[in-house]
C-alpha cells in the first residue's frame, strides 16, 4: 500500500472521529441514576443530618431526578453539597432560594423541577428535620 493511500486513509479516519465527537457534543446529557437507595444531607448551623432514605422515599427523589435534560447555564441561586440529596456517588444539590433548579455536583450542570417537584423535595427535607429556606 502506497503512502499516499495510507495518508488518505488516515486523514478519513480522523474526519470520522472528529465528526462523530461533535456530534455526540450536542446529544443533551440526562440524569441516568443507577441505584434507587437515597439519602439526604443536611448541614447548616447546629444540625447536621445524613440519612438514608426510606426506599418510598427515595423511589419518589429518584422519579424527580432521572432521567432529566442537563444544562450548562450558571443560574445565580445558591448550591452547597451540604443541602442536598445523593444517590450513590452522585450528588444533587438543593437550592437554597427557592429556584427550581437542580444542581447536578458531579458533572457541574444543572436542570429544573416544577415547584410541585421541588415541594415534594422540601417536604422530605422536612420529614428528616431540615427546613429548606425558600421551598
Amino acid at each position: 500500500m502506497s503512502i499516499s493511500k495510507k495518508l488518505t486513509i488516515a486523514g478519513v479516519a480522523i474526519v470520522i472521529i472528529l465528526g462523530v465527537a461533535i456530534l455526540y457534543s450536542y446529544i443533551p446529557q440526562q440524569t441516568n441514576i443507577q441505584t434507587v437507595e437515597a439519602s439526604v444531607v443536611y448541614v447548616n448551623g447546629d444540625k447536621s443530618i445524613n440519612e438514608a432514605l426510606p426506599n418510598e422515599e427515595a423511589l419518589i427523589l429518584y422519579n424527580i431526578f432521572n432521567r432529566k435534560t442537563l444544562s450548562s447555564d450558571s443560574p445565580s441561586g445558591q448550591y452547597s453539597s451540604n443541602i442536598s440529596i445523593k444517590f450513590g456517588d452522585m450528588v444533587f444539590c438543593i437550592p437554597v432560594d427557592g429556584s427550581t433548579t437542580i444542581k447536578f455536583q458531579n458533572k457541574n450542570k444543572y436542570f429544573t423541577v416544577s415547584k410541585d417537584d421541588l415541594k415534594v423535595i422540601a417536604g422530605i427535607f422536612y420529614k428528616h428535620g431540615a427546613v429548606l429556606p425558600g421551598a
